[in-house]
């Protein structure tokens, strides 16, 4: 029975030990590679592109509510939204909105005209020219800069498209970061 208590207790000395050993271990891990710490939050760009042609704009205050310095400037959103939309419906084109948030430290570039539709076929259809009776922002060739959003509007050809494809440019190792959506 003696044994056994001496081996219960040397057993016990030596998990403290170990458990002193991984606390220090752990310690000069995190203090030579700290950006263990700072990783907490994955960081990402999020791409968003959405057809307008069946849908209406979205008016986030409903008339007639709020302060009358509110209702002015809602009333002029209500009014750039509805003009927007009007391009929109009278359209001939398939129009899209894309919406890309840089939620990363890095800058991204993007080149509108490498922004595509995947057709019913398969086929990639790149957007058309930007023309006067189009919605605005047209959505130009641009660099999305750490924590910015941008937001444009793409014409295409009339027709039936089940995604969109394109990619962002990296601008300090220019390298290609793709997406797909589908619709």
């Amino acid at each position: 029975m003696r044994n056994c208590l001496k081996i219960t207790h040397s057993i016990t000395v030596m998990l403290s030990r170990c458990r002193l050993c991984l606390i220090v271990l752990g310690t000069c891990v995190l203090s030579v590679f700290p950006e263990f710490l700072l990783q907490a939050q994955p960081q990402n760009v999020e791409v968003q592109v959405r057809p307008l042609n069946a849908i209406a704009p979205e008016i986030v205050v409903p008339p007639g509510r709020g302060s009358s310095a509110m209702r002015r400037t809602t009333d002029d959103m209500r009014r750039a939204a509805d003009d927007r939309w009007e391009r929109v419906r009278n359209s001939e084109n398939f129009v899209v909105e894309v919406k890309i948030h840089n939620g990363t430290d890095r800058s991204y570039l993007i080149k509108a005209n490498k922004v595509s539709l995947r057709a019913e076929s398969g086929e990639r259809v790149r957007p058309l020219e930007a023309s006067e009776d189009g919605p605005t922002p047209v959505l130009t060739d641009q660099t999305i800069a750490p924590g910015a959003e941008i937001r444009g509007y793409l014409s295409f050809p009339p027709g039936s498209y089940t995604g969109a494809r394109g990619f962002l440019i990296e601008e300090r190792t220019q390298a290609n970061e793709g997406f797909s959506i589908d619709f």
